[in-house]
């Protein structure tokens, strides 16, 4: 009987220790094939991305930003600008899904098609794609290994707020558009523009701006020295923080769009 209860336990050893190899193996695999994938998007995007640091002639009707929108859109014919917060690992390219597509299409899916992380910052088909909408919200993953929109987890600290106030937005029509962080604050997990009716009436913009204003928890900065009104315009930065009850929003306003319109 002990010989044979031996036998037993030694055939669980045995299924036990094969079940962690082949664990161990697939989860290899995972990253193997993570890594891969997060090589290809880093190296799709700097395809695309030749900026220079400064302008030459910012008089000029078409500046050149150095974002090559053409091999962009031979990568994802829906990207359509440019996010960038200086001295940041945010740099990306923004799109939005195809009228045939599902809505959130790119939380899943990266530039070149393939399905999983990191996926593409992305805006949903609720907002046009001039930001001239009243709330442009800009959705993208927290990556762990601080791609994507994990940075802005950043802006609880406020020396890191006070420091990472300017954001651009590149337009494929050759624009560079100026926006100044004006918050940042945990918000339950909701889709705004959804939650607001898209912000088709002023009115109940304007409510939103005051209630935005009037957030105060440990984990939000408001600066309210900012005046805002219903004729201004936002973007949002919305992504996944640790409590997945909420969404952790980055808020700045439009302040200015070079080169100007004439």
């Amino acid at each position: 009987m002990a010989q044979k209860k031996s036998k037993q336990i030694k055939i669980i050893q045995i299924i036990l220790l094969t079940l962690v190899v082949v664990s161990l193996a697939s989860i290899g695999i995972y990253m193997h094939q993570k890594n891969a994938q997060i090589a290809k998007q880093e190296a799709l995007k700097q395809q695309a991305l030749t900026r220079v640091e400064e302008v030459v002639d910012e008089e000029a009707e078409v500046i050149d930003w150095g974002i090559d929108f053409d091999a962009l859109h031979e990568m994802d014919e829906n990207v359509y600008a440019w996010i960038q917060i200086p001295d940041t690992n945010v740099d990306y390219p923004i799109a939005q899904s195809g009228k045939d597509d599902v809505e959130d299409k790119y939380l899943h899916f990266n530039l070149d098609g393939t399905y999983g992380y990191p996926g593409t910052i992305y805006t949903q088909k609720r907002n046009a794609k001039d930001f001239n909408d009243p709330d442009t919200v800009i959705y993208g993953h927290a990556m762990y290994d601080g791609r994507m929109f994990r940075d802005t987890l950043q802006y609880k600290d406020q020396s890191f707020f006070d420091n990472h106030r300017t954001i651009y937005v590149y337009t494929e029509d050759g624009k560079r558009i100026t926006y100044r962080v004006f918050a940042s604050m945990m918000w339950p997990n909701e889709l705004i523009l959804h939650e607001y009716n898209d912000f088709k009436s002023l009115d109940v913009f304007e409510e939103y701006l005051q209630e935005v204003m009037d957030v105060h928890d440990l984990q939000s900065i408001v600066d309210r020295d900012v005046k805002l009104d219903r004729n201004d315009k936002i973007i949002t930065l919305s992504t996944c923080p640790a409590d997945l009850n909420y969404r952790f929003l980055t808020l700045a306003y439009k302040e200015k769009v070079e080169p100007e319109d004439k």
